[in-house]
């Protein structure tokens, strides 16, 4: 396995897939660091949710599934 070289902030990715942040943000709780999902440690205790390519990935099929799930 590759080792990860870069990652991309969840406004990044909501603006590369023309979702909502928020939108993202909430699907995202469903992911773990195995699917591409980590957060960037900051001062002061705060992060930024980032994903990995995989992660990208993964997080687009999360969001086909859901909005499969809110069209039934």
């Amino acid at each position: 396995m590759a080792a990860i070289s870069s990652v991309f902030t969840l406004a990044y990715v909501a603006e590369l897939l023309g979702e909502h942040p928020d939108r993202i943000d909430e699907i995202s709780l469903e992911m773990e660091p195995e699917d591409g999902f980590i957060h960037v440690h900051g001062c002061n205790e705060e992060y930024t949710p980032a994903f990995t390519a995989r992660g990208i990935e993964n997080l687009k099929e999360l969001i086909e599934i859901h909005r499969h799930d809110s069209e039934t």
